[in-house]
Order: C-alpha cells, then structure tokens, then sequence
C-alpha cells in the first residue's frame, strides 16, 4: 500500500500469527522461519499486553515446543489455565443468569464473550476472559440488581446513589459494574455507548428484536470494529476477532456487510480495521477497502497510529497514549452530528469530576466545565 509507511516488527507479526486458534502446516512453517529475527523478551511483552497468551500457550504447546525459555512457557501456561478455569465460571454463570432472569422476566443477552469465542475460536478457553459483558433493557435496573445482589454481586459505583446522582452517573457511564466475593466482574449494560450512536443504537436493538433481523451478525462485526477502534486497537486480541470473522464468511456476507456499514455512516471504521486486519493477519482486502483507504486520509490516520500501538507494550498506558485515542479516535466519525455529541461530551462535567469538590454548591456548579480539562489530567495521575 502507497500510503503504509510503517513496517511490522517480526514480534507483531510472530504474535498475530500465534494468537489464531489453530495454525495450518504453512503458518507453522512461517512461524519458525521467523524466530531467527524475534526478540523473546519484546515478544513475552507483547503477549502480556495483546491478551492473546491462551492462543500463544497452545500453539506452542501443540505445534512448536521448545520455543520458549522454560519460564516464559511455563507462565504462559499459568496464565491459560487460570483463564481456562475463569471461562468455565463464566460460562456457568451466565447459563445461571439466563434462568433467573427469564423467571423474573427479564430479556439478558451476552454480549461477545462465550457466543464469541465458540463462534470464532471453537474453544471458550482460547479467547481471553476477564469480566462478562450482560445486556439489558434499562427499564430492567431494578430487577436485574435485586437478582445479581441475590446472586452475591455489588455495584461497584452504583450501589445507593440517590435518584438525582443516578442522573448524574448515567450521563458518564454506560453500564454497572458488578463484582462478588471471588473478583468475577459483570458489565451490566443498558446501551453500548455512553454516546448515542447509530451503529451501537441499531446493534442494541437488534439483540432484543424477537424477529432477529438477517443482519444481526453485520451489526455484531460492525459494533466490534467499533469497540477495537475506539482504543486504537491497543489490545490485539480485539483485531483477532475481527479477522477471524471476516475469514469465516463468504462473499455475499462481505457485500453485505458494506453495505450496512455504509448505511450506518461507520464504513470508515470497518475499512481501517479491515485493512488492519489485512496487514496483521494477512486477511483478504476487498478492492473497494482499499480504495477508500487510499483516498481517505483519516483512514490512513486511523490505521498507522493502530499500528504504533501494537508494538509498543507501555505506551497504552501512557498520558501521551490517551491524548491521542481521544483525538485520533475522533476521526472514526463519518457523521459530523455524533462527532459533534462526542466531542460535547469530553467538556461536560460527570460525577467523576464532581466527586472531586462534592460540597461544591450547585450555583457554582459551572465551574466544573472550566476545571474539567485539569481534572481528566488529574484522575489520570492519581487513579
């Protein structure tokens, strides 16, 4: 590509490669032929970083031992089968949930999680799990939290606000956070994003429509170009889904799939994580991808900062690294009126930020969108 200045490091490209579910005699082959130019230790790091060590553990379990350094193996294995054991939890959990709630009347859907990785991996324990992501109407509140406190999990953040700080703490927020006694951590969302976007909004919808449109599974790809974009990608197992995806569908679920993302004003978003997943992944590029990559500078934009973060373990957690998901994420959005929303949104005060002066009274309340940049900088220091 023309405008693809930056080249994979040989960690990258041996990270993506061990991070699939399986691997074919070929990918085996180019596997070793490029451990002459890994750095193991660059390697570990990235591993650690990208979430993807269930993946690494058994491919070179299975088809490459030796590889690594007997620490480094024997970690990884540690890692994997804590998340073999987390997966089993999880999925038991949520069979759990299902019931109680359909008792109460309550429509929950999973979202990503053990659908997922059964769809895309075959193995529940090959994709990284660390919380459950639940979705519900948010008419539903009330009963949802009486069931998840019955089943011994607290909001986290939540639990006791009054009606007014409720307010408050949706303007910020997008979901609950649940943990019990164990640490398992549930996402109870009511909206996908804290913004009111088309393509979360739509997605939304379609998992509670009881006449499941042909296009569910568009929307699904769509909405995790979304979720991995937002962030720029700086975990790698978010661009595995997505290749995985693309990889398993024929063409006419391609063409769809264009299609709905145009219709949605997120084509810009697909094509950067397509040609991401092309690059990374080596996953077939359709020629209008590509066209569109080549003419729009954005995409471009999009795509070689993703690309910085794969290969640098530290810098996602840096003030630097947050700064520039806030602006180069801007870009995602082809429409300027959830554009406008978002940006908006990153000035108004939250309760967050009035956590910070809570006897502040409420006439001088204004001066929370004059504070606000100093105070994102300081919860980013002191947090």
């Amino acid at each position: 590509m023309n405008h693809m200045n930056r080249v994979l490091s040989p960690e990258i490209r041996f990270a993506a490669l061990l991070s699939r579910p399986h691997l074919n005699s070929e990918q085996v082959a180019l596997a070793a032929a490029l451990t002459a130019d890994v750095d193991f230790g660059k390697l570990h790091k990235l591993i650690i970083q990208h979430r993807i060590w269930p993946c690494v553990y058994c491919n070179v379990r299975d088809y490459l031992p030796g590889l690594l350094a007997d620490s480094s193996f024997n970690y990884l294995k540690k890692l994997y089968y804590a998340n073999v054991a987390q997966s089993q939890r999880s999925f038991a959990l949520c069979g759990k949930l299902l019931r109680k709630f359909k008792e109460n009347g309550v429509s929950l859907k999973i979202l990503k999680g053990a659908p997922l990785a059964f769809k895309l991996y075959g193995d529940v324990s090959k994709r990284y799990s660390h919380d459950i992501d639940l979705v519900i109407r948010d008419t539903d509140i009330t009963v949802a939290n009486a069931i998840l406190a019955r089943e011994g999990f607290q909001a986290k953040g939540f639990e006791g606000l009054l009606p007014e700080q409720e307010s408050l703490y949706w303007d910020g927020h997008k979901d609950i956070v649940y943990l019990d006694k164990f640490g398992t951590m549930i996402e109870l969302h009511v909206r996908l994003s804290v913004d009111k976007l088309k393509i979360t909004d739509q997605y939304f919808d379609a998992l509670f429509n009881t006449n499941t449109p042909n296009n569910i599974a568009h929307l699904e790809l769509i909405y995790l170009c979304w979720h991995g974009s937002q962030t720029l990608f700086h975990r790698l197992k978010w661009l595995v889904d997505i290749a995985l995806y693309l990889e398993l569908q024929p063409q006419t679920f391609r063409e769809e799939l264009v299609r709905v993302a145009r219709d949605l004003r997120a084509f810009r978003m697909l094509s950067a994580s397509w040609v991401l997943a092309h690059q990374v992944f080596d996953t077939d590029l359709p020629q209008e991808i590509f066209i569109f990559y080549e003419q729009d500078a954005a995409c471009r934009i999009l795509v070689t900062q993703c690309l910085i973060q794969f290969d640098n373990p530290k810098l996602p957690n840096s003030f630097a690294s947050l700064m520039t998901t806030h602006f180069v994420g801007a870009l995602l959005y082809q429409s300027k009126k959830e554009l406008f929303s978002i940006l908006l949104r990153h000035f108004k005060p939250n309760d967050n930020d009035r956590n910070v002066f809570p006897k502040l009274p409420h006439r001088l309340h204004f001066i929370y969108y004059l504070l606000r940049p100093f105070l994102v900088i300081y919860r980013r220091f002191h947090i």
